[in-house]
């Protein structure tokens, strides 16, 4: 008895495509929350920008319309969020300059609509306080890429987060 056995197509191989939406879905989130925020509570007046803070060095302050640059801003965003899933949609790749764009603009017209009214938003004082209050962040970072690369997995990265916290105290001259 002879068995027949069938042949066998060779197997095809497919590029498998993925799709990410997560950008695209958080963009369209915030840009509806912050096109409500400036619909709900209507900006006017001038915002003013103090880039200098008067001590080291003196540049002059930057006053801008309220209403109108919280609207072109928003309208970016909306171009831009309209990208993201351009980009998402045609399985391609969103570049990583789109969500920095996108978050240095909506904190512009954010401090913009906070600022309305002849407000003050004192850039110097603002950087520097967001590089102060980063230092821990980044000593808890490095502590945990520190102990990867040592082969340990730290599961405890809260205590030298507080250490971290500390540190500057400590450190200080």
């Amino acid at each position: 008895m002879t068995a027949m056995t069938a042949a066998v197509p060779p197997l095809e191989l497919g590029v498998v495509r993925i799709r990410n939406l997560k950008l695209p879905i958080t963009l369209t989130l915030v840009t509806v929350l912050l096109g409500l925020l400036f619909l709900l509570s209507p900006v006017t007046g001038q915002s003013l920008f103090r880039i200098g803070d008067g001590v080291s060095f003196s540049i002059a302050d930057i006053s801008v319309p309220s209403a109108l640059t919280v609207w072109i801003s928003w309208v970016i965003l909306v171009v831009l969020t309209a990208w993201s899933w351009w980009d998402a949609v045609g399985y391609r790749r969103t570049g990583l300059w789109l969500p920095i764009v996108y978050a240095v603009l909506g904190m512009f017209g954010f401090l913009t609509w906070a600022a309305q009214d002849g407000g003050v938003v004192p850039v110097a004082g603002t950087l520097a306080g967001a590089l102060s209050l980063s230092v821990p962040l980044v000593y808890g970072a490095l502590a945990g890429v520190i102990g990867e690369r040592g082969g340990v997995v730290n599961i405890a990265i809260e205590g030298r987060l507080a250490w971290a916290r500390s540190a500057p105290c400590c450190c200080r001259a």
